[in-house]
């Protein structure tokens, strides 16, 4: 068995497509920062992972917004291809996420900017923001 922890922020907003029955297929991309290298060779890296998660309900995609900050659980499969016209090898990283934690979501008020907001310990935003969304029940 494997299992793989990715923590970082959407690059875009989540996609939700509605599958048969009362499924949902959520997909997102994850980029998450590294350092590379050591003193003056060090360097800020970042890998890109894309994220798909199956569901009974729409709705955490209401908080998968651009910027959010989240911790994904899943199994890692890596597609491996060849460019056509360069001849460069590259590495899709996929993750089928089995859970997922938002941290830190993005909320527009307004005409405010997008701002990131701290979640609970639940992955959600605070309790005081929100009624509580129907995928939590159930």
């Amino acid at each position: 068995m494997q299992k793989i922890i990715v923590s970082g922020n959407l690059g875009k907003d989540a996609e939700v497509k509605k599958l048969e029955g009362e499924r949902y297929y959520l997909s997102f991309s994850v980029a998450a920062n590294y350092s590379k290298g050591k003193g003056e060779e060090k360097r800020q890296l970042t890998q890109w992972y894309s994220v798909a998660y199956f569901s009974n309900s729409s709705k955490m995609a209401e908080y998968l917004k651009k910027g959010a900050k989240v911790v994904v659980c899943g199994n890692l499969e890596l597609d491996i291809f060849k460019s056509d016209k360069s001849g460069q090898t590259f590495v899709n990283a996929n993750v089928t996420a089995t859970d997922i934690e938002i941290v830190s979501f993005v909320e527009a008020s307004g005409d405010q900017p997008l701002q990131t907001t701290k979640a609970d310990g639940n992955g959600l935003p605070p309790i005081e923001n929100y009624d509580e969304p129907e995928f939590l029940n159930g």
